[in-house]
């Protein structure tokens, strides 16, 4: 149940304090009588915790209206992603075949909430561009883990069109090199298209 209502760290409210996954699941690893079963406990726990984030990467590279809808005006959804990637990557441990990928994805949703979580909530001008600064290094970080990635380039462009000043040659660049790796992807079109708008 509390993988099901995506309660994975804290508990639903009006329900126990600790009815939540991450509390069951060190329940479940302390039991010595369920060791045959610790690895699939992890694995499935694993794939809950990405699931969400997932589906809204594989639903923004479908170019899917709600999610690109999302994108620019539910922020909060992504709020959680980091630290959820962060969790299974932990549980999934440290040689195992997705930590790469894994990490690209945690360094995207970390970035995108820079931009859209942390430096939307403020109006100072300097906080702004430091954020924006910082979302920019992570995007770098993760492009050199997976330079193929077209996602990685348009949230750079994103991060130039949502900059004050917005940096428009910039964001064209950026946009256009998600638009070589991924020429029907829609996204980085619009971010392109919003900036002259």
């Amino acid at each position: 149940n509390a993988l099901k209502t995506k309660a994975f760290f804290t508990a639903p409210t009006g329900l126990n304090d600790n009815a939540f996954a991450e509390h069951y699941y060190e329940k479940l690893m302390a039991e010595a009588g369920l060791e045959k079963l610790h690895s699939t406990i992890r694995r499935n726990y694993a794939a809950a915790l990405l699931d969400d984030a997932q589906q809204a990467l594989n639903a923004l590279l479908k170019s899917d209206p709600v999610e690109m809808n999302d994108f620019y005006r539910n922020a909060f959804k992504y709020r959680e992603y980091p630290a959820l990637i962060r969790r299974a990557s932990e549980l999934l441990g440290s040689g195992h075949y997705l930590l790469p990928s894994l990490k690209v994805k945690e360094l995207y949703f970390e970035a995108y909430n820079f931009i859209q979580n942390d430096a939307a909530a403020t109006t100072d001008t300097i906080s702004r561009k430091e954020r924006h600064f910082s979302s920019r290094k992570l995007l770098q970080k993760a492009i050199a883990l997976q330079p193929e990635a077209p996602y990685l380039y348009a949230q750079i462009a994103f991060s130039f069109g949502s900059n004050i000043p917005v940096m428009t040659d910039s964001l064209v660049y950026y946009s256009k090199k998600a638009i070589e790796l991924s020429p029907t992807w829609q996204l980085p079109y619009l971010h392109v298209a919003l900036e002259y708008w």
